[in-house]
């Protein structure tokens, strides 16, 4: 009792919610009550209660953002998906995939007719050998009965030689029509995946490249490893894409057809024994083809592991390719070399290992193909044998022989194909990988991230736990442009349903001007935060220069504006608020500009929002956008060659003139903006300059500034040189204080400027003239040079400078 009274008293004061209840503890069956209660109920983590709102009381902590507070739904991590087998991920894409309904009909009556006449050939073979001599006549038999039909050698001759040309020409129809649904299914297919990829209100384009590892290579899954998908999968199921007498379907059919035939001509010869060809043949067939498949299942592995060998190789290769100038420039060709080099090896690794799996395949495969004729002798043996009749045992064992061949090369022919069947399993595995992580952020998208196209949206909700097997009817982009996906429930042959969860995000407001009120800005997985507690409001027609060290999240502040990076919402924090201007009266120009292949004209009206963008932009006012960006020298020399396709512009240009094209571009859309929402003046529409003008000289970029202000386009631009900040109305100057700790104000534009310039002229001495016949009066109209900023000149050897040098006027 005074151990619990002295614990009591010095719990007068709890801290946590589970010592609180500790402390009321006066008893002993208190003492197991409150035992009882901590074994059944998880105590959440401390957070103060003054600093957090009701709705987020009952908020579990996650411990991978222990560090943070915020849940990002984005992984640096590559993850495995698609672990159903490689049938049911072949199932997926049929479902994807399907289309044309009738080619695939007439894929399968052609094939097995073909089918047909190829089993029918062996009735035709047995007939003609009964007439093989000249004068003989007989009467046809088929399916075990003599007909009424009288066959000679020289009537059957016509018929042999027509009926193979007959089958080579429905089977060559049905190849053609195989081609023609592997294109409509991959045509459908990767319209599926790309109206996925490229949808504006998702962005997954961007994601998937910029702030999400589950899957690599996503741009390569979608092209190269569709179409050899396609390929493969179509080869092995219906046949005829590179082999013309290959797949399942037509070796089946050719299998269905033969056991009937045989089932019909041995059961009505020898009573019974229809069935023991056709029997065999199926045992023997799934017997051997369980074990090729379990082999062919590891080499499935081994392909899957050898594609994004692949794709790593020809990422390095293209990354070569883009980046030649500057090795050309480091000179750096032996280096690259070596990078290649380390790509090449794990593909000869993995195709070492893929050989080696590939061996027992290939020997189970060939020794049962090369084996079928012995197990046909066999088995026609054995049938043959059970006749008393020995005049009739030879005809028997050749019916019995010529049938079990029939079937079992029907069906060894599907297991050679089994490595087509991997590959493409492997290929499947990869596709659905891409195709789960685009639903699983598409259903997040549409709950927790509105596109540029939405309204405000209350986003404020709790840690989101979405699950895809959720219906979601929901309508994410207003833009008329914008494909609805729409994110079906589970059911037969359906994507594998994925679980993201995804911490609160600040609620997205639409504004005239742009606003940030305590916003902090974290990394898009949230593990570090970059600027904490950002306050930025812009009005329309205003500006503001961001400055400051490099490296310290500058452009990250316009990523989160652009919603390219999720703004999180601290825990406890509420009164965040971010607020811009609705979809198209926000314009992004990044530091390096994107130029694609299309004519100069077509550069200018990109992104095409309305075909009126590229139909009014004619030749007065091309010209007219190039004056005003200083691009007059551009103008006269290429004003001929506005309209030829074919010009590679981000080769033709220099990197300073691409930047001032992309200025172009902003005033072109600008003014397309304005005249569609009939506001001349006081439009709301910002341009967000990410260091765009960089590689420009002073003249252009002092021009570019001058043209948005004259325009009255606000803009929020980050840049380094302080001649700039003239053109601003704000500034917002980060650095670092003593502690080293990133701050950040905001302050007038003209105060700014001053402070500069006052920082400029310390560096500035008055200039004393050293000629004693030529002395200047020490007036304000003395001349400066620098000093402490550029180098001292080199003194000659009694001490003195060069005087042409040093007496440099500013």
């Amino acid at each position: 009792e005074d151990d619990e009274f002295e614990m009591t008293s010095w719990m007068s004061s709890p801290k946590t919610p589970m010592l609180a209840r500790l402390a009321k503890v006066k008893s002993a069956p208190d003492l197991v009550t409150f035992m009882m209660s901590t074994i059944t109920k998880e105590e959440p983590n401390y957070v103060p209660l003054d600093t957090i709102t009701e709705s987020f009381q009952d908020q579990a902590m996650d411990v991978s953002s222990a560090e943070t507070g915020v849940r990002s739904p984005y992984s640096n991590d590559s993850e495995e998906f698609a672990k159903n087998g490689a049938a049911y991920n072949l199932g997926i894409i049929a479902r994807l995939s399907w289309t044309q309904s009738w080619l695939l009909a007439m894929v399968a009556l052609l094939n097995l007719l073909a089918a047909a006449m190829l089993a029918f050939w062996a009735e035709l073979f047995t007939n003609t050998k009964s007439v093989i001599k000249p004068g003989t006549t007989a009467s046809f038999h088929a399916f075990g009965r003599q007909t009424s039909i009288d066959i000679s050698f020289s009537r059957m001759l016509p018929v042999i030689l027509c009926w193979g040309p007959a089958l080579g020409v429905v089977k060559a129809i049905a190849n053609y029509f195989s081609v023609l649904l592997m294109l409509e299914w991959r045509s459908k297919l990767f319209s599926h995946l790309q109206t996925r990829y490229l949808r504006s209100s998702d962005r997954i384009y961007y994601v998937l490249s910029n702030l999400d590892s589950r899957v690599e290579a996503s741009d390569q899954r979608m092209t190269n490893d569709v179409d050899l998908l396609m390929q493969f999968s179509f080869e092995f199921f219906l046949g005829g894409i590179m082999k013309p007498d290959s797949g399942v379907l037509f070796k089946m059919s050719i299998f269905i057809v033969s056991c009937w035939i045989v089932w019909m001509d041995v059961e009505r010869t020898l009573p019974g024994m229809g069935g023991a060809a056709p029997c065999t043949a199926s045992a023997l067939f799934l017997v051997t083809f369980l074990i090729v498949e379990r082999f062919g299942r590891k080499c499935a592995e081994v392909q899957h592991q050898l594609q994004l060998c692949e794709a790593s190789f020809r990422s390095a290769h293209a990354r070569c390719r883009s980046f030649a100038e500057g090795i050309s420039f480091y000179g750096g060709e032996a280096t690259e070399k070596v990078m290649l080099d380390q790509h090449f090896t794990p593909i000869l690794t993995t195709f070492k290992t893929f050989s080696w799996w590939k061996l027992p395949v290939e020997f189970l495969q060939l020794s049962i193909y090369q084996g079928q004729y012995t197990v046909a002798m066999l088995v026609g043996g054995s049938v043959a044998f059970k006749e008393d009749d020995k005049a009739r045992r030879v005809g028997i064992f050749d019916l019995t022989n010529s049938a079990m061949v029939e079937c079992l090369d029907s069906l060894n022919r599907i297991t050679c194909q089994v490595m087509d069947f991997a590959k493409s399993g492997a290929l499947a595995k990869r596709v659905v990988e891409l195709e789960e992580v685009m639903k699983a952020f598409h259903a997040l998208f549409n709950v927790t991230s509105p596109g540029l196209s939405r309204s405000s949206i209350n986003l404020l909700k709790k840690d989101l736990d979405v699950n895809l097997s959720c219906g979601a009817d929901v309508m994410c982009g207003k833009d008329p442009e914008d494909a609805v996906i729409e994110v079906q429930g589970s059911g037969c042959c359906e994507p594998e349903t994925l679980q993201l969860k995804c911490g609160p995000q600040v609620p997205v407001g639409e504004s005239r001007g742009i606003i940030f009120q305590n916003v902090d800005i974290y990394t898009p997985d949230g593990s570090r935060l970059l600027l904490p507690d950002v306050n930025l409001s812009l009005d329309v027609g205003e500006s503001c220069l961001i400055m400051g060290p490099s490296g310290i999240g500058k452009s990250s502040l316009l990523r989160v504006l652009g919603q390219l990076w999720p703004c999180f919402q601290t825990p406890g924090k509420v009164s965040a608020r971010f607020s811009r201007p609705a979809g198209r009266n926000l314009f992004f120009l990044a530091q390096r500009p994107y130029l694609f292949d299309g004519t100069l004209r077509e550069q200018i009206a990109y992104p095409v929002w309305d075909d009126s963008l590229l139909n009014q932009l004619n030749d007065t006012n091309l010209k007219r956008l190039f004056v005003d960006c200083n691009l007059e020298e551009v103008w006269h020399d290429r004003r001929h060659e506005l309209d030829t396709p074919g010009i590679p512009w981000a080769d033709v240009l220099s990197l300073g003139e691409q930047q001032r094209i992309q200025f172009c571009r902003l005033f072109w859309h600008a003014e397309w903006q304005q005249q569609r929402e009939n506001q001349m003046t006081n439009t709301s529409f910002f341009s967000i300059l990410d260091e765009s003008t960089a590689s420009m000289d002073t003249a252009s970029e002092m021009k570019v500034y001058q043209t948005l202000k004259q325009k009255k386009i606000g803009f929020l631009s980050v840049a380094h040189p302080p001649t700039v900040i003239q053109y601003h109305t704000k500034v917002m100057h980060f650095q670092f204080n003593l502690k080293k700790e990133l701050m950040y104000e905001v302050k007038d534009a003209k105060s700014m400027a001053e402070e500069h310039a006052s920082l400029l002229t310390k560096h500035l001495k008055p200039m004393r003239s050293r000629s004693k016949d030529r002395r200047r009066p020490s007036t304000s109209s003395a001349e400066l040079r620098i000093d402490a900023i550029a180098p001292k000149m080199p003194r000659g050897p009694s001490g003195s400078s060069d005087k042409k040098k040093e007496t440099t006027p500013l």
